[in-house]
């Protein structure tokens, strides 16, 4: 499977979102994003070392139904997604009927991998949607071994403190911070 790849200005890429991921609506303008959220939780689940796999889930915590759109992790400047050759992902995989793929922001480093649907994908109260997996490259560098300009280290891709933000089939867009499932005892 061939990951897009796209590259794209902050604003273009809330455009993107907003006319192509967000069902019409009867009001215009910007939908801010907000958060931290909770209405949803996005964990995430390390599945192997190497090389470094991981599984999301999305859980509804409202006592409603959620309509959902689509996922992004990352978002703009955040270390935790700073892109450098070792640390691109090298496989996405969906849930059925949605899709993925990787965006920079204003031609940045810093990426953020997404997945869509063309039509919503409603969660139950307490339930969750899973099917959302990244693998990444194998990396070569350690934490510490690679700076940017200035001498500062380049932080390795952490999956597992990654931002995200969920846009809801209602226009609202919410965010938070993944959480962690990989020593939870099964």
């Amino acid at each position: 499977m061939k990951i897009k790849v796209y590259k794209v200005s902050t604003v273009s890429l809330w455009i993107m979102f907003l006319i192509l991921l967000i069902p019409d609506t009867s009001s215009a303008g910007v939908i801010p994003c907000n958060g931290p959220t909770d209405a949803v939780r996005v964990t995430v689940k390390q599945e192997s070392d190497s090389p470094p796999k991981y599984s999301y889930v999305i859980k509804n915590l409202r006592e409603t139904p959620i309509a959902i759109k689509a996922m992004a992790l990352g978002d703009s400047d955040h270390e935790e997604m700073y892109s450098i050759e070792d640390s691109l992902p090298k496989k996405l995989t969906s849930p059925i009927a949605w899709e993925s793929g990787v965006a920079y922001t204003d031609e940045s480093v810093f990426m953020r991998i997404f997945w869509k649907t063309k039509d919503l994908t409603v969660i139950a109260p307490g339930n969750s949607l899973g099917g959302f997996k990244v693998e990444l490259s194998q990396p070569k560098v350690k934490k510490g071994e690679a700076y940017l300009l200035y001498g500062k280290p380049i932080k390795v891709v952490d999956m597992k403190n990654a931002p995200f933000n969920i846009f809801l089939g209602d226009g609202v867009c919410v965010w938070g911070r993944v959480v962690d499932n990989s020593n939870e005892i099964k």
